[in-house]
């Protein structure tokens, strides 16, 4: 997962979906650029991205640093260098590692949620790893100077299922929710593992500092080691589009091999259609032919464009993208 320069993207285009006649027409294939990598480096990970006014602004996990980096760029491929904006703070619970953040931009603020690491995991310690990761809170104005909102965590472990690590954020400001959701932010959380999570969770806030969870996952891999997302699910981005939550997301065949789906949602909690054509994102044969998964998703109403940014893992991460022309992301319609 990982100097960013942000993304350069390598077009490949991925097969039209293998969707059944009956349910799905063939629809645009989300397309790799042909630059990709759009970031250079040494595991540097896009993990979020706001669209503001025009210019994509990105936040990075830079791991030889264990810190969030920032960049921004005009169409999603050039990218600026990379700059560290927020570092791990010494004698803190925050001391070891940061990661993961998410970003939304709400009333002229930026909001990041990120998650913390209280030590280093490997993989045979994937559970049974105790208090291993939580979800801090900061805000800045700028995106770039960032001020703690929180001496503590956020959001820690306190479910079984979640097996003592909560990270990986996704959060959203929802205004136009049914009562008593309306106007509340909304976070799907993943869980279940130290090393990589297996299930997605889902919690509400009113300030961002205060949640309340959903007890069970609201999405979890199907458990059937045949399928593509059998292993389990990981992180990735949701959504809201003509009424519907979309979640982006990575798919585990196996600990060590991702790849990214699509699934949607009425109320973002329950219910969720897998899209028949997954994976929507898959490795290929250089850069990312190992794995694919850290998946952020923007909509440019404009252009009727989505751009997703993956992390294509080789011999190491790096920032890639694909696009999809169309209103809708993989689906052939929205449903009312």
């Amino acid at each position: 997962m990982t100097n960013r320069t942000f993304l350069p993207f390598v077009f490949c285009i991925i097969t039209p979906f293998a969707l059944s006649a009956a349910a799905e027409p063939a629809l645009t294939a989300w397309v790799k650029h042909p630059d990709n990598p759009v970031i250079r480096g040494n595991q540097i990970i896009l993990e979020t991205v706001v669209d503001d006014n025009g210019t994509f602004k990105a936040w990075f996990d830079v791991r030889s640093a264990r810190s969030i980096g920032y960049a921004e760029s005009k169409d999603g491929v050039h990218w600026t260098d990379i700059k560290i904006v927020l570092a791990p703070a010494a004698g803190t619970w925050e001391a070891h590692n940061i990661d993961r953040p998410y970003v939304v931009k709400k009333d002229g603020t930026f909001y990041m949620w990120y998650t913390v690491h209280s030590k280093a995991v490997k993989k045979q310690e994937h559970h049974g790893a105790a208090a291993v990761t939580q979800i801090a809170f900061a805000a800045s104005t700028d995106g770039v100077n960032w001020k703690r909102m929180s001496d503590k965590p956020v959001l820690s472990a306190t479910e079984k299922w979640e097996n003592d690590s909560v990270m990986c954020p996704v959060t959203i400001w929802d205004e136009d929710g049914n009562a008593p959701q309306n106007g509340i932010w909304k976070m799907w959380y993943s869980a279940g593992g130290a090393y990589e999570p297996t299930d997605r969770g889902y919690a509400v806030s009113k300030d961002g500092l205060h949640w309340t969870k959903h007890k069970q996952p609201v999405f979890s891999g199907t458990k059937n080691g045949q399928d593509w997302d059998g292993w389990g699910i990981g992180g990735g981005s949701v959504v809201k589009h003509k009424g519907q939550y979309y979640l982006f997301y990575i798919g585990y065949k196996t600990i060590d091999y991702a790849q990214t789906g699509l699934a949607r949602s009425k109320d973002g909690i329950m219910n969720w259609e897998r899209y028949q054509g997954n994976p929507i994102v898959s490795p290929g044969t250089d850069y990312d032919k190992l794995s694919v998964y850290i998946t952020q998703v923007i909509y440019r109403e404009k252009e009727k464009r989505w751009y997703l940014w993956y992390s294509g893992r080789n011999k190491t991460e790096l920032p890639c993208l694909v696009t999809k022309d169309g209103e809708e992301p993989g689906f052939d319609k929205a449903e009312n």
